[in-house]
């Protein structure tokens, strides 16, 4: 079949180390390992002619999150209505699905890899199935410009996952599900093939939480040593300690993304972090002793938060430590986005999923309502 692959324009700039769609680019080596033609649109690198290039076109698969909606929607409908089949994958259509099957012909919820024969062929909501991360083929990145993008960079950013998931449930999070993890060795033969094909200079980690298992994240630091690449991820402070902080400093670490979200130990406690606000200190001094470059964010305009509240949240954050407030958002899936504001348009396709945007308010704050 003659397969295109649709990615939307990102927000934040294509020279961002964050941009790999990684999910997508996994569907995409899958399918052209079942032998399909797949040709991808990606907007992030150039605009596309969608009508020439879709046309003779079997299917079009799209991805993304709540913010490509509109545009995903636009699409899918031009496609329809030249008989081209549509599939919609990604956290949009997981949490969203629903809603999302009026718009293409079959949803994927969850991990797509091991149904793509089935969302090609037919209609409706289309469960996923967790496949064995070791078996699958490594992600697209010639399919979707690796070239182009490392024409961005001084740094040769390329992203790996070791493992998928998160098993832990914070009630702003979209992501709650069992972790999968792959084996080690495939992890550091996909590292080494991408410095050799790629010229490599920068793995970014895109785990959710690196750090999950110590003898894993210890294991990640000594195989990263002994390659002299530089590498940046993401970890959960009650799980990380100063064996690790060394390890990681020793291993090439260049930068952590570390998850805190509050100071304040009664506001993590109602978002389920299951952290404390002694574990991030310890956390944060850890990474300035051992002088690893981190940013972390302090989520405000939660619901029921108050003006008073915000204003608390910002006096509890010490000085001299990289935290930025940042605007909670009501994802799509959560807890919070039953609470939000707009909950009587949550149905309405063309004004839900564009309210998705940092800049704007999604909650009536106590003292507003």
């Amino acid at each position: 079949m003659k397969l295109v692959l649709v990615l939307p324009k990102y927000s934040v700039p294509i020279n961002e180390p964050c941009c790999f769609p990684l999910g997508f680019m996994s569907i995409s080596a899958v399918l052209k390992q079942m032998g399909h033609q797949v040709t991808v649109l990606n907007f992030n690198l150039q605009e596309h002619d969608l009508e020439s290039e879709l046309v003779g076109a079997d299917a079009a698969l799209f991805t993304g999150f709540p913010a490509f909606a509109e545009f995903n929607c636009i699409v899918a409908a031009w496609c329809r209505e030249r008989g081209i089949h549509t599939v919609l994958g990604g956290a949009l259509a997981t949490f969203a699905a629903e809603e999302m099957s009026r718009c293409f012909d079959a949803v994927v919820v969850g991990e797509g890899e091991l149904v793509m024969e089935q969302a090609l062929s037919s209609k409706g909501i289309i469960q996923g199935l967790k496949p064995d991360l070791d078996a699958l083929p490594l992600p697209d990145y010639n399919g979707f410009g690796i070239d182009r993008y490392n024409e961005l960079h001084s740094i040769r950013y390329m992203g790996v996952l070791t493992s998928r998931g998160c098993p832990y449930s914070c009630r702003f999070c979209a992501q709650t599900c069992s972790s999968q993890f792959r084996r080690l060795t495939a992890v550091f033969e996909e590292i080494d093939g991408y410095r050799a094909n790629y010229g490599a200079t920068h793995i970014v980690f895109n785990d959710n939480t690196l750090n999950l298992r110590k003898d894993r994240f210890m294991e990640i630091c000594a195989g990263m040593k002994e390659r002299g690449l530089a590498w940046s991820a993401a970890i959960r402070v009650d799980v990380f300690d100063e064996e690790m902080a060394a390890a990681a400093k020793e291993g090439g670490c260049s930068r952590f993304v570390v998850g805190i979200e509050s100071f304040i130990d009664a506001k993590l406690q109602a978002m389920n972090k299951q952290i404390t606000r002694a574990q991030i200190i310890t956390t944060l001094e850890l990474l300035r002793k051992y002088e690893i470059p981190y940013h972390g964010n302090v989520l405000v305009g939660l619901p029921d938060e108050t003006y008073a509240d915000i204003l608390a949240e910002l006096e509890a954050m010490p000085s001299g430590y990289n935290v930025f407030p940042m605007l909670v958002q009501p994802f799509i899936g959560t807890e919070y986005q039953s609470r939000s504001i707009n909950d009587e348009e949550t149905h309405r396709l063309t004004t839900i999923f564009t309210q998705y945007a940092v800049s704007k308010g999604m909650f009536v704050h106590k003292e507003a309502a």
